[in-house]
């Protein structure tokens, strides 16, 4: 993001972008066109839907569209999730079929759109709806589902590989750990398939059922 002020943050644009790659999935295209209202949204992501939410909610997914980013290694040139949006969402108000049907439309970037529909996975929406309310919950569940994909064998991943992707802003190690491992724990609650161990600074992930069968 050209505006470090404007970078997205916490569970709004996490949630977010798992309704927005869900629209993806289920459309198959690059132009999302939705009738469904931000009230609709709030409540299908089991948000509250009073007016401040609708106004954080929405200025998380502004700056979500609105950034760039960089996905793979051998890609390291940022590009935006989308080309253009038309958002006809108007935080203020809830649904009222009186007011009109008012269409919001997303242009899904090129690259961004060929990654979901790569890579896209399942994962639990009453699980989603439980951690709604922690950012690294959110970060760890879909990567563990993923992980847990294609794991075949017991695999060993050190923190010292996990803080770079979960856990940049700790400055010390030891606190990344202790986080790591109260949100790790809260995951494995909702998903309950997982089977995982912890020894000598690593998180050993077994063979287990996927998230969603």
């Amino acid at each position: 993001a050209g505006d470090h002020t404007r970078i997205p943050c916490g569970s709004y644009a996490r949630l977010f972008t798992m309704w927005l790659v869900t629209q993806i999935i289920h459309s198959k295209k690059q132009l999302i066109e939705t009738n469904e209202s931000l009230h609709a949204i709030l409540k299908s992501l089991a948000l509250k839907t009073d007016g401040d939410t609708r106004r954080r909610f929405k200025d998380q997914a502004i700056r979500l569209l609105t950034c760039s980013m960089s996905m793979f290694r051998n890609q390291p040139t940022p590009y935006p999730i989308c080309a253009d949006f038309d958002f006809q969402w108007n935080h203020r108000l809830p649904d009222n079929p009186a007011l009109g049907i008012f269409k919001s439309s997303f242009l899904i970037s090129n690259p961004f759109f060929d990654h979901v529909m790569d890579a896209a996975f399942p994962v639990k929406r009453d699980a989603v709806a439980a951690m709604r309310r922690s950012p690294f919950c959110l970060d760890i569940y879909p990567w563990l589902s993923h992980r847990m994909s294609y794991n075949r064998d017991d695999t060993r991943i050190s923190f010292d590989a996990l803080q770079p992707q979960f856990g940049c802003r700790f400055k010390r190690p030891i606190d990344f750990r202790r986080n790591f491992r109260r949100n790790f724990t809260t995951v494995c609650r909702h998903y309950p398939e997982a089977r995982t161990s912890f020894y000598s600074g690593c998180i050993i992930l077994h063979p287990s059922l996927t998230a969603v069968p």
